[in-house]
């Protein structure tokens, strides 16, 4: 019985070393794709290009981004606001009256 199994091992191991080198052998017979193969295969098919020309958009895009942080920037802000006038009652007479407007303003520099 053990005889056997010790058969069987090895028959295994020399069916895989054989399939593995097999597998080798193949692999190394293919060739790889030639310049002008490449460029026949991107004229036929420009579709896959509009990807890349993207990608490089966005990579200038960065690149004036992170040039223009290198110079220094101005800001100019102003606000105003208003409030009134606006008619209040009077709870002693019960009259309308106006109360007094109230302007406020803001500015900024940097």
């Amino acid at each position: 019985m053990r005889k056997m199994e010790h058969r069987i091992r090895n028959l295994s191991l020399i069916c895989f070393l054989f399939v593995g080198m097999t597998q080798l052998s193949l692999a190394s017979g293919k060739e790889g794709i030639s310049l002008e193969a490449a460029l026949q295969m991107a004229l036929t098919n420009p579709y896959n290009l509009g990807s890349t020309s993207e990608a490089v958009a966005e990579a200038r895009a960065r690149l004036a981004q992170a040039g223009a942080s290198r110079w220094p920037s101005v800001v100019l802000n102003g606000k105003y606001t208003r409030v009134g006038p606006y008619t209040s009652i009077d709870p002693r007479t019960g009259m309308p009256y106006k109360v007094g407007v109230s302007d406020s303003y803001a500015t900024g520099f940097s």
